[in-house]
């Protein structure tokens, strides 16, 4: 029968047996067709500050998105897509092609197809750009002789810790960091500045002046002669300076290495030339009343050494078709800068790397398969002897006792050929790794020296990176475009129909989870010392937790990677517990990775409370300073009526918030007074009231950072309030007269429950109680007995060493770090897990026995302490979020059973950074923000400036009522009305000033 399955056919092994060649990804053939044509085509970049641009599949807009945590269940997701740019007039419809991000993630350059450069800044929040450079008057070329080919922002002058390794020694982990300098060139004035390379040759630097106005300087690099002359890629790097006593050639010494870069540029041709480029500012004469201006000066000295080999790269390496070779054509240009001098072992040179690949043109019955080649050399020197009559120079009093002449030259390295398509690389670590792109989604690490993969080799006593620990980021889906996180941990890839996707590092090959505690808090100590945005750390680390262990050790060994105490108990200390950036972070992190949906745990809590306490401290210690020495006279902000207003909301808070506090204290007492528990019980059964009972403020009065930022902001409340009082007496101004009475009325009136006075002093004989505590049990004979049970073995290993003072007479060098050692290891404990170690049983008895009663005492009804309103706070979970399924938010056996609460969607939204609030259905953004699919709408959340009333307040009218734009933070629920800093009549610089 015609057309039936011969069964013998069907099982002969007669022929070879072949597998069908998998198809590239749709749209894979231009995306390499594009990188091959010029060197710039990066579609989307991602900042050190959070913001991921991506330039539209069109060609015509830039959106930016940033990550952020659900509220609903607390996963890390991309949000909605916001325009952030159109191109219009200023780029006269032609498409863009190129992002850019400057090295601390504050400004991008945004290029299109004919090298018209505009530069944008984010402004308040992550995801909104403003333009500082919003035309390229000094550009106008008319065809794509102008695209741009290479470019590179010039770095910061600045030195940085490397946290390079976490070594485990006698059970301590000891974390190796390493100091490293950026190479020039630098701005002058330190502002931005970039260079870049057109397709015609001409070098141009864009900088910015002193008063902010964007400059440009061009230089040719050399004629062209022909239509091969045109360039297609270009790369920069910093000139590393002499080395190899390469003078005679005139390298530049180390001095002027500082303004100069290498440059590496490819023509059509396929000619390759190497140039040095040299930046000469000179300030301008200085002007009364005005900032001087800086001009510049760009150099350009070739420098002649010639690729060798270059036209073998494939044939060499055995990567052909089965009936002729294969000749890869190149896409990527890079030239990889030397490695800071201490951050590895071995010598480096400037190297110029290049990507070579190639894709089937066409369906081969023979399988012709797709690949890439990295090439490499590296710039070295060599040395030529010279006649010996040179050497008679010397006698003339002339220059050159040499008798070698140092020569550059570039060594061809070996090749490294990969059976996948390279999309692109990207330089990570201060340049010790590198990150590669492929097609079908894959990420791979590898070293830079080397070029080897860095695999996964767990080892819990050593942690160099996260690749070593054994995270990696999967091969999902195959992609065209791709970018890596600011700190590595995530990454975004899409397609040729623009289909966002998010990837998470997780183990793929091993699982530990200590190694990846301690590579993941090494990241995150990194992102705070260069003051990068971490949420793509926390939400690699919420993505791989199971449980709440890797939590715990995650936030440990941060504080101890960033060499911070959780002990300030000494009033020496108290001060620099506003000032300690390090300490937000830390306390940042402790809060996101607590909230799980709507819950959250209790040392989250208390973290964010302590974290809302410093803002509000910092704000009244900042108004303070600015305007109480002119109370009632003078343009301050403290004589205006609208910056005393709008901290209202503020000051009613802490208040309220003093006597939430006292109650919590209060119910303490009343708990023990029904059901005494013995003296050995007490621990348990106040840390059993913590847990079961949601008792925030019997963790939060123990825990000394927490104490210690609620004291400073009871004592600037009370400088406010004797301030508003003299204020009274001497301003003439009736509005300002009604402002100051009613700060006065806020913070001592009829209405407090808690006065500031009382509650201070109370915290003030905290302070000593606990300090006492701590020298009681340093002094006894059985102290790591007295350990057990509370802290584990790890916990007091990896505590680092406190830097109190000595309060309990004189003490041997070994004995004070131990008595360090157990305060911070004691505090921590409280802080990160909300449990009271035993080291603290002496002080909670006193507390409990003694100070509470004498607090409730001294104040005056305490029934409006236990009948107060605090449900405003927003420190209480809603009913279905609690765990425990209970009607009280987390609040078992009737907690307050008193007060009705009003849980979910209600019809009033609060601004945390004001406690102002908003009628929810004016509000516009508080509940589209995120995309719960992780999915992107164009168009959507867009704020291109048109609806700015001129006082900073982006808003828009529906009818009669006025909507208000909202803005959240990532790491939370809260939001805030979208004011700008520029407000008129407001405290709001004060505000944008100290983050939560």
């Amino acid at each position: 029968m015609d057309g039936q399955l011969d069964i013998d056919e069907l099982f002969a092994d007669d022929g070879a047996l072949s597998l069908p060649q998998v198809p590239p990804v749709k749209g894979l053939a231009q995306r390499i067709e594009e990188l091959r044509t010029i060197g710039c085509c990066q579609k989307v970049a991602w900042s050190k500050l959070g913001c991921l641009a991506i330039i539209s599949p069109d060609g015509r807009k830039v959106n930016v998105r940033n990550l952020q945590c659900s509220p609903d269940d607390g996963k890390w997701r991309l949000n909605r897509e916001r325009l952030a740019f159109q191109a219009n007039s200023a780029h006269e419809g032609h498409q863009l092609c190129h992002l850019a991000w400057n090295h601390s993630g504050a400004e991008l350059a945004v290029v299109d197809v004919l090298g018209r450069i505009r530069i944008f800044q984010i402004v308040v929040a992550v995801n909104r750009l403003l333009a500082s450079r919003p035309h390229d008057n000094l550009h106008h070329q008319e065809d794509d002789l102008g695209a741009v080919v290479g470019i590179v922002w010039l770095n910061t002058e600045r030195p940085y810790p490397l946290y390079r390794a976490a070594t485990r020694v006698g059970g301590q982990v000891q974390y190796q960091i390493s100091q490293y300098r950026t190479m020039g060139p630098f701005h002058a004035p330190n502002r931005a500045a970039l260079l870049a390379v057109t397709r015609l040759g001409m070098l141009r630097l864009l900088y910015q002046s002193p008063d902010s106005r964007w400059l440009e300087v061009t230089h040719e690099l050399e004629s062209l002669s022909s239509s091969n002359d045109v360039l297609t890629h270009a790369s920069f790097c910093p000139d590393p300076g002499e080395y190899d006593d390469l003078m005679v050639w005139e390298w530049p010494s180390s001095k002027a290495a500082e303004n100069s870069l290498l440059l590496a540029v490819q023509s059509m041709s396929r000619r390759h030339r190497l140039y040095r480029i040299q930046i000469r500012w000179t300030p301008g004469p200085p002007v009364h009343g005005s900032t001087p201006s800086v001009s510049a000066e760009v150099m350009v000295t070739p420098v002649k050494a010639a690729l060798s080999g270059f036209e073998d790269v494939g044939v060499a390496n055995g990567m052909s078709s089965n009936t002729s070779p294969v000749q890869p054509q190149l896409s990527h240009l890079k030239l990889l800068p030397v490695i800071h001098e201490g951050l590895t072992t071995e010598s480096t040179f400037p190297t110029i790397m290049m990507v070579f690949s190639h894709l089937p043109t066409a369906p081969n019955p023979e399988f012709e398969e797709s690949f890439s080649v990295i090439a490499r050399w590296e710039l070295q020197s060599t040395q030529s002897a010279l006649h010996s009559q040179f050497d008679q120079l010397d006698s003339k009093g002339k220059k050159g006792s040499k008798n070698k002449l140092q020569e550059p030259v570039l060594r061809r390295l070996e090749d490294i050929v990969v059976d996948k398509t390279i999309l692109s690389v990207q330089l990570i670590g201060a340049g010790i790794s590198i990150a590669i792109f492929y097609s079908d989604g894959s990420i791979e690490m590898r070293d830079r020296v080397s070029f080897k993969i860095i695999s996964a080799e767990v080892d819990s006593n050593k942690v160099t990176s996260l690749a070593q620990s054994g995270l990696s980021f999967p091969a999902d889906e195959p992609c065209l475009h791709a970018a890596l996180s600011q700190n590595q941990c995530v990454a975004v890839t899409y397609g040729d129909e623009g289909v966002m996707q998010l990837k998470t590092i997780k183990f793929m090959t091993v699982d530990s989870d200590e190694t990846a505690a301690l590579a993941l808090a090494m990241q995150y100590a990194q992102s705070c010392v260069h003051y990068l945005n971490s949420d793509d750390v926390l939400a690699a680390v919420q993505a791989i937790s199971r449980h709440a262990n890797i939590h715990h050790s995650f936030l440990n060994e941060v504080w101890r990677a960033l060499s911070q105490t959780a002990d300030f108990t000494s009033e020496a200390q108290q001060d620099k517990v506003l000032r300690n950036t390090s300490i937000q972070r830390c306390l940042s992190a402790q809060d996101a990775l607590g909230r799980h949906g709507g819950h959250r745990s209790m040392s989250s809590r208390v973290a964010w409370t302590a974290l809302y306490l410093r803002y509000i401290s910092s704000n009244l210690g900042m108004l303070m300073h600015a305007g109480i020495k002119s109370v009632g006279g003078g343009d301050t902000e403290f004589s205006k009526p609208d910056t005393l207003q709008s901290l209202f909301g503020l000051i009613r808070w802490t208040v309220d918030f003093v006597a939430f506090i006292t109650d919590d204290l209060f119910d303490v007492l009343h708990t023990f007074l029904k059901s005494p528990p013995t003296a050995e019980n007490l621990l348990s059964a106040s840390n059993s009231l913590i847990k079961d009972r949601s008792n925030l403020g019997l963790a939060f009065i123990l825990s000394s950072i927490p104490r210690s930022v609620l004291k400073h902001t009871i004592r600037y409340i009370s400088l406010l309030c004797v301030a508003a009082q003299k204020g009274m007496q001497i301003a003439h101004d009736p509005e300002q007269r009604l402002t100051l009475r009613t700060v006065v009325d806020i913070i001592d009136g009829r209405n407090v429950a808690v006065k500031m006075n009382i509650f201070e002093k109370f915290l003030w004989t905290m302070d000593a109680v606990v300090g006492r505590s701590y020298q009681l049990i340093s002094s006894s004979t059985n102290t790591p007995s007295t350990m057990k049970g509370n802290t584990t073995d790890t916990e007091t290993s990896n505590t680092a060493a406190a830097t109190t003072t000595n309060e309990g007479g004189t003490q041997s060098a070994p004995q004070h770090h131990q008595h360090q050692q157990l305060r911070d290891t004691s505090e921590k404990t409280l802080l990160l897990t909300s449990h009271i170690p035993s080291t603290l049983s002496p002080a909670l008895q006193i507390l409990i026995r003694d100070l509470i009663p004498a607090l409730k005492r001294e104040i005056e009804d305490p029934a409006a302490v236990y009948f107060g309103e605090y449900d405003h706070l927003g420190l209480y979970d809603p009913p279905s979020s609690s765990p425990n399924g209970d009607t009280n938010g987390g609040v078992k056996n009737g907690r307050r059973r008193k007060r009705k609460r009003k849980y979910g969607p209600t019809a009033v939204v609060v601004d945390v950074m004001r406690r102002v609030n908003f009628s929810r259905e004016v509000v516009e953004g508080i509940d589209d923000d995120y995309d719960g699919d992780g999915e992107g709408n164009e168009g959507e959340d867009e704020d291109d400036g048109d609806d700015d009333d001129g006082n900073g307040r982006d808003e828009t009218r529906v009818g009669l009522k006025k909507i208000v734009k909202w803005r959240r933070c990532t790491r939370c629920e809260a939001g805030m009305e979208d004011i700008l800093p520029h407000m008129k009549g407001s405290f709001l610089p004060f505000f944008n000033q100290v983050p939560l």
